[in-house]
């Protein structure tokens, strides 16, 4: 408003031309700034509220890695894909003897491993299989390594 003001423009809304010189319009602009800034407030509480209340039924579904799917009956299971499991589970395996994302990348990319990427979008049905590259596969690998820490494979603890 300060910058406005100095400036001499104009707000145009929906209702009307504001000058922000006038101590009205002033008064007006900030009390209609006050009131969105509360109804988003408001809005959010509702958003999360009802993402709680989902999750209660059951019924919230967040994305999930690479080598996870939503089962209907069963939740959260394995990708039925073998070759996505192997994939995943060299990686951890790479993991656990390496000791670090980095040094499981170096080591990924040296062996020509290709990792699964989606080629349908958010479904994660379809793979494209493509080489690990130094500068997107870090974080990719780092990532997986992070949330598959959250989610152990079936049968592990």
């Amino acid at each position: 408003m300060e910058l406005c003001g100095l400036v001499e423009a104009r707000v145009i809304d929906l209702d009307g031309v504001y000058d922000p010189c006038r101590p009205n319009d002033r008064l007006l602009l900030g009390m209609k700034g006050s009131i969105s800034e509360f109804e988003l407030g408001i809005l959010r509480t509702r958003m999360l509220d009802a993402a709680r209340a989902k999750a209660r039924r059951g019924e919230l579904r967040l994305s999930v890695p690479i080598g996870y799917i939503w089962h209907r009956e069963y939740g959260l299971g394995l990708d039925p894909d073998i070759r996505v499991q192997e994939a995943i589970r060299l990686i951890f395996s790479r993991f656990r003897e390496l000791g670090s994302a980095r040094q499981v990348l170096i080591s990924l990319t040296a062996d020509n491993f290709h990792f699964p990427r989606p080629s349908d979008g958010r479904k994660t049905v379809c793979f494209d299989w493509v080489p690990l590259r130094r500068n997107s596969s870090s974080s990719r690998v780092s990532s997986e390594v992070s949330q598959r820490q959250k989610i152990p494979f079936p049968g592990q603890r």
